[in-house]
């Protein structure tokens, strides 16, 4: 670049650095006009939607530069961000999201050197199943409490923290067994600690994008490799060896490929991430005192796809009375307009919703101000779709074509209410329009929803250790009978 464009370069990341991204991407693609080839601006052209969480626009630039980069670093690091954001994409079938986790285990199979490790040693007869789980997330205090109700008499647990910057280990869930610390090291090192470790399942807790570190599993430190289904998963050979989730989560087709990754399926939903606080008290729908209904989501500002805005837009459309509130503790100028000209697009006036930026995990009280709940697609609600059924309000969801967009409908089963879940976008519309007009219906949700997550136990962090342990158990039996045979 000339050091004119160097100039406007430094004006488009010092608009990023004020959260001024509609004005930092535009001059960033005029650059791009003139210099189409130049990485840094590539970079920059990923990085703004991305820290936008403008999933759709992440992804395309992220793969574009995977695709054009001229060096090996921005290369990797391109295809791991395109990657992560793969399964918030609209237009992205499950084939060709296979073929993208094909690829990057591909990728990362030549980029290791000297993997995989040499096989591990003999295992001490008699030892407790020894349990390592790779996060970049384990800085969260909150984060992973049902990880740490293991029984330490029936498993041994070890942390290994991957992300990009020390932790200490007071900032841990204390009831780990062991903490390591990660930071600085190459991958083949990390790997190394994990092996010397001598660790029998090692579950990724990360998936892929940033911070994820993807390459100590491709070292295969672990006798046996696990990943989580809370991300789209470095699925495939030589990354790991099982998937696990619940029956509802694996639709027909994933995991397809030939020697990949195998599915240990649980007899329910699980949340595994965070141990939720107290909720606040439940209130009536909002609707009961006279008003229209008002209908929210428990969607994440990155999961709000075209096609998310198209599917609302067809429920509003038949709703002419309702009005859309979504709300979040977080909205990027690029998202704003995103959903704006998503509702303009379909034909949906302005004064039928209201964007709202509320304060970080003040989610459960939002959903107090709403009567119901519209999911997102392809990627489903997870967590957030437990915190707005424990607040009673029912969330229609659609059970999609992939794992990442049946995470409402798992969640939907294991409480008893598939009668929220439509098989098609049409079935959807029919049931988020019939639930709307039916108040006493709503009414009797906001004292069922909470009853039933009760029941199902999906806050019940000791409960869930459990589940795990039998899963880790009946995956190591398997391995034992197949290192048996031969």
């Amino acid at each position: 670049m000339s050091p004119a464009d160097l100039a406007e370069w430094q004006r488009a990341a010092d608009a990023a650095n004020a959260r001024r991204y509609a004005e930092a991407l535009a001059i960033i693609h005029g650059l791009q006009a003139r210099n189409p080839a130049d990485d840094l601006l590539m970079h920059s052209a990923m990085r703004i939607p991305h820290n936008a969480h403008d999933s759709e626009r992440a992804f395309r630039a992220a793969w574009e530069l995977s695709l054009k980069a001229h060096t090996f670093p921005v290369q990797h690091g391109a295809l791991s961000q395109a990657l992560f954001w793969a399964p918030f994409v609209s237009y992205l079938s499950p084939l060709e999201l296979g073929r993208l986790g094909e690829r990057w285990a591909q990728h990362l199979a030549t980029a290791m050197r000297n993997a995989p490790l040499p096989p591990p040693p003999p295992r001490q007869a008699g030892r407790r199943l020894r349990i390592g789980y790779l996060s970049p997330a384990f800085g969260f205090p909150a984060d992973y409490h049902p990880l740490a109700q293991h029984d330490p008499a029936a498993v041994e647990t070890y942390a290994y923290s991957s992300g990009p910057t020390r932790i200490g280990a007071g900032t841990v869930v204390p009831k780990f067994g062991r903490f390591r610390d990660l930071f600085g090291m190459l991958d083949l090192a990390a790997a190394t600690i994990v092996r010397n470790d001598d660790i029998d399942i090692l579950v990724d807790l990360g998936g892929t994008g940033d911070a994820q570190r993807n390459g100590i599993l491709a070292y295969r430190p672990a006798r046996v490799q696990v990943g989580w289904s809370n991300k789209l998963l470095p699925q495939f050979p030589p990354l790991v060896d099982w998937v696990i989730g619940d029956a509802e989560l694996f639709a027909p087709g994933d995991f397809a490929m030939p020697g990949g990754a195998r599915l240990l399926a649980l007899p329910q939903a699980l949340c595994v991430v965070a141990e939720m606080s107290p909720a606040p008290a439940i209130v009536p729908p909002p609707a009961l005192a006279g008003g229209p209904v008002t209908i929210g989501s428990t969607a994440s500002i990155y999961k709000i796809t075209d096609s998310t805005l198209r599917l609302w837009s067809r429920v509003l459309h038949r709703l002419p009375e309702a009005v859309f509130s979504y709300s979040t503790p977080y909205m990027s100028d690029l998202m704003g307009n995103k959903i704006r000209q998503g509702f303009a697009a379909n034909g949906i006036d302005p004064a039928r919703y209201r964007l709202e930026v509320r304060p970080h995990g003040d989610f459960a009280q939002a959903m107090n101000n709403v009567d119901m709940a519209l999911d997102s697609i392809p990627f489903s609600s997870n967590y957030s779709c437990l915190q707005a059924l424990r607040q009673g309000v029912p969330v229609i969801a659609l059970a999609g074509d992939r794992l990442a967009g049946r995470f409402s409908a798992s969640l939907l089963r294991t409480i008893g209410h598939e009668e929220l879940t439509a098989p098609t976008a049409d079935g959807y519309v029919d049931r988020a329009v019939a639930l709307a007009g039916d108040l006493p219906r709503l009414q009797a949700y906001r004292s069922a929803l909470p009853q039933a997550v009760g029941r199902a136990r999906l806050n019940d962090m000791r409960f869930t250790a459990r589940c795990l342990e039998l899963a880790y158990r009946q995956i190591w039996e398997g391995y034992c009978r197949q290192e048996s045979a031969g």
